[in-house]
């Protein structure tokens, strides 16, 4: 009994480091053409939504590797959307609202 319960751990042990090992995260800042930090834009990706911060920030994390559509909706301007490709490490991409 207890080998079976001391396999079971291993197992989910090993399941839970290939989960974590095959995330991904995308970060980075969105600013005003002018250079400012673009403070309380909207950024969407696959049915997730934040807001940036006073500094212009936003962070998604625990995302499996692939393709994704990023949308980045200022207030009072239209949205645009960004195809981006996220691998097995951290990704950066900055915005510059120009339009």
């Amino acid at each position: 009994m207890s080998r079976r319960i001391i396999l079971w751990a291993i197992v989910l042990s090993m399941l839970t480091g290939l989960a974590v090992a095959q995330s991904s995260s995308l970060f980075g800042s969105v600013r005003w053409q002018t250079g400012g930090a673009a403070v309380g834009v909207t950024v969407s990706i696959g049915g997730y939504n934040v807001v940036t911060d006073k500094a212009g920030s936003y962070r998604f994390g625990f995302l499996r590797p692939g393709t994704y559509i990023v949308v980045i909706s200022p207030p009072g301007k239209p949205s645009r959307s960004f195809k981006i490709a996220v691998a097995g490490n951290a990704l950066r991409r900055d915005f510059t609202i120009n339009w």
